[in-house]
């Protein structure tokens, strides 16, 4: 566990306010990006999980409706900033939160423990990556697919880190890439999409929202 004086020792971070389903929560951020600039992971020079994306934002209003059964394990992949994780712990779910990037596993776990969750499993998971932490009733994840690139070892990724009959859930803005990236995944899921739309004054972005099931399980 971090303490908020050693984290905020390292980093230059500003808790951002949030209300999902009512409940209010503060997720730590970068003040600056300038010094993860040159990270692995970052795509057209911006670490992607420095920033609340809109479809981490849907994505926990969905987990947020979700009834809670304790006995499903869940885990986020590529969880950025750690907010839907949190949320998903606060409504009661048992979930994992898992990045590769290691300045994210740190905002992660600091928010966690901002939002009285130190509890919260906060491991490194790289997709490439032959061992996985685990296998899980629910896997979910935002903004995971950029390029085309990132299909085939997402793909794979669920294969691995998901139960025969567990469940996939997504959230992702629409891209050029998700067009391949649906076209792969029903080979192998049953897959249903949802559009959602996040308001912000006069402004709507259109968030898609995948569930997925494995087909071998009818």
């Amino acid at each position: 566990m971090i303490s908020q004086e050693s984290f905020h020792a390292a980093y230059d971070a500003e808790p951002v306010e949030m209300t999902i389903a009512g409940r209010p929560y503060r997720i730590l951020t970068p003040r600056t990006i300038e010094r993860f600039l040159h990270d692995a992971g970052t795509l057209n020079g911006f670490p992607l999980w420095a920033r609340i994306w809109p479809a981490s934002i849907v994505l926990a209003e969905v987990v947020a409706s979700m009834p809670v059964d304790p006995c499903k394990e869940w885990i986020e992949i590529g969880g950025g900033l750690g907010q839907v994780s949190i949320v998903a712990a606060a409504c009661g779910h048992r979930i994992t939160f898992s990045e590769a990037n290691p300045h994210a596993l740190a905002f992660a776990r600091a928010s966690a423990e901002l939002n009285g969750l130190p509890q919260l499993p906060v491991v490194p998971l790289d997709w490439g990556q032959r061992s996985v932490p685990g296998t899980f009733d629910v896997v979910i994840g935002s903004e995971l697919v950029y390029r085309d690139a990132d299909i085939v070892p997402l793909q794979h990724l669920f294969t691995r880190l998901l139960k025969p009959a567990g469940e996939v859930i997504l959230a992702g803005e629409v891209r050029r890439v998700s067009d391949g990236f649906l076209r792969r995944v029903k080979e192998f899921f049953h897959v249903q999409v949802h559009r959602k739309h996040l308001r912000s004054g006069p402004h709507a972005t259109t968030v898609l929202v995948f569930r997925l099931q494995p087909k071998s399980q009818n």
